[in-house]
């Protein structure tokens, strides 16, 4: 069965209307305003100030420049004397502080000390110091442990200082 809308005719499209014409008074061009250019606002002169420096002259430029001594050029060094390396950069005491490295991890306290006994190979001399104690520590040394870490101010090599200092204390016989 077919529906009453079905059989009807197509309802015919909206037609655009066209546009209405514009007024008379749009037509018309109208006159540009040009701006009005703006006047400098003229300074504010304070009364309070003394005449004298409300009309002053600029005063001329003299031509004579401040004396200042001589800069002293820097004396050259000779070139034959390349600039030296530090001993620490050295690559014999570059084997000996990988050399002392790899004694710690293996805990050859031995090999430690034996590897941080050249002072001139370590650019820190806490850092030497600080394997050296604990090298101390290690093979019960503590007197040497003492001396080591007299000057350290690192907290666990200052800990390991103390360790040393009640052992020693234990093992020397009282009088």
């Amino acid at each position: 069965m077919l529906t009453p809308a079905a059989d009807a005719p197509p309802a015919p499209r909206p037609q655009a209307t066209p546009p209405a014409a514009p007024p008379a008074e749009l037509d018309t061009p109208k006159p540009v305003e040009t701006p009005t250019p703006i006047e400098p606002t003229p300074a504010v002169v304070d009364d309070a100030a003394p005449a004298s420096t409300r009309e002053s002259k600029p005063k001329p430029r003299t031509t004579e420049r401040p004396t200042t001594a001589p800069t002293p050029e820097p004396t050259p060094t000779p070139a034959s004397t390349p600039a030296e390396a530090p001993a620490h950069a050295s690559t014999a005491c570059e084997r000996e502080r990988r050399e002392a490295e790899d004694a710690r991890l293996a805990a050859d306290w031995r090999g430690m000390l034996r590897h941080t006994e050249r002072a001139e190979c370590w650019s820190s001399k806490s850092a030497r110091q600080k394997l050296r104690v604990k090298a101390a520590v290690e093979l019960g040394r503590y007197g040497d442990c003492i001396a080591f870490g007299r000057d350290l101010t690192d907290p666990t090599a200052m800990s390991w200082v103390r360790q040393c200092e009640l052992r020693n204390n234990r093992e020397q016989p009282s009088p």
